[in-house]
């Protein structure tokens, strides 16, 4: 029936000097690190646009114009960990080869939740 895959999506406001300019145009952060419960896991890019992935249309609506997106590859395993995490950091390059932290501000990761449960009932 085919191969499934599964990415994480994410769309980065690459700053003010930035605005004006197309973000499907720029490519998205090369790096990008979660770290989940203490673990780390470094994600690999695949791509900047919906269209390179066989995805149609863009997964969700960027939140300004020239707002960078990116599609990296995340495994189930992944995406099981973050729907029961109990702390969450995201690091992703600035741009400048330096990483930048973040925290959710409120996590609410039911959605997830269900969607992992739908696609692999063995997950945890």
């Amino acid at each position: 029936m085919g191969q499934r895959n599964t990415y994480l999506w994410l769309s980065v406001l690459p700053g003010s000097a930035s605005e004006g300019r197309d973000g499907a145009e720029a490519a998205p952060p090369a790096r990008l690190r979660l770290i989940v419960d203490e673990e780390s896991f470094d994600l690999e890019v695949v791509a900047s646009s919906a269209e390179q992935i066989d995805l149609g249309k863009r997964a969700y609506p960027r939140p300004a114009d020239w707002a960078r997106e990116g599609y990296w590859s995340a495994s189930l395993e992944v995406l099981a960990r973050l729907a029961t995490a109990a702390s969450l950091l995201l690091e992703i390059d600035s741009g400048d080869g330096q990483l930048r932290r973040y925290e959710p501000w409120k996590a609410d990761l039911d959605t997830l939740k269900q969607f992992v449960a739908q696609i692999s009932p063995d997950a945890p």
